[in-house]
């Protein structure tokens, strides 16, 4: 409860995202929410969420976790084993829901093929859409920042809106339909709060604690 009340800030903007994306799952047909998304891509948005959309790659995500914790300092190596848990475990995760548990669940390439607005450039996947692996380690990555950095507000709230622009880039892009990505951003924010609580009471016994 510490923890969460000292990330209140981050919290608040990933939850009123994630909430507001439930709601428009529940009250939207996927496809059709896909495409009035889809009809609004072009021009520099484009390009700029096309790059972004990388600041969840597997070789980004451990760079920035290393700077972080350089730039951080204190308890170098707790930290740096709680971001790079959280990323890799809650990659995992992702990988293991989307190609045991839903394996069958099919991209917005696949399903809406001849009706999207392309991105050039963009190579586009068709299988193993839910959740989205992407948006599960962005906010992964995001919260762990936020903790890190957890005595700035302003931090804590810039990195959430980091967090939800790199989720939203992977509807931009259409890599992804919008539950993938709500998924995907409750899955990394649960991962970080379980690998934490594990960590601190198990390994590290109070390292990690909020200060």
């Amino acid at each position: 409860m510490k923890v969460a009340r000292a990330l209140l800030p981050f919290l608040t903007v990933a939850t009123l995202f994630i909430l507001t994306g439930i709601v428009l799952v529940l009250i939207t047909d996927k496809h059709q929410l896909h495409l009035a998304i889809n009809a609004q891509t072009g021009g520099t948005a484009d390009q700029f969420f096309a790059f972004y959309t990388h600041i969840g790659d597997g070789i980004v995500v451990p760079i920035i976790i290393i700077l972080a914790c350089l730039l951080y300092r204190k308890n170098f190596l707790s930290n740096f084993a709680l971001g790079i848990t959280t990323f890799a475990l809650s990659g995992l995760l992702a990988q293991f829901f989307k190609r045991i548990v839903f394996a069958d669940y099919l991209r917005p390439s696949k399903v809406l093929e001849g009706k999207l607005k392309l991105i050039e450039g963009v190579e586009l996947h068709g299988a193993h859409t839910f959740p989205s692996g992407h948006s599960t380690v962005s906010f992964a990555l995001f919260i762990f920042l936020a903790f890190l950095f957890k005595k700035y507000r302003w931090a804590q709230v810039t990195c959430a809106i980091l967090a939800v622009l790199a989720a939203y880039s992977r509807v931009h892009i259409s890599q992804h339909f919008v539950e993938d990505i709500v998924a995907g951003a409750f899955l990394g924010v649960t991962c970080f709060f379980l690998f934490r609580w594990v960590y601190d009471t198990y390994v590290f016994k109070g390292k990690l604690g909020v200060e």
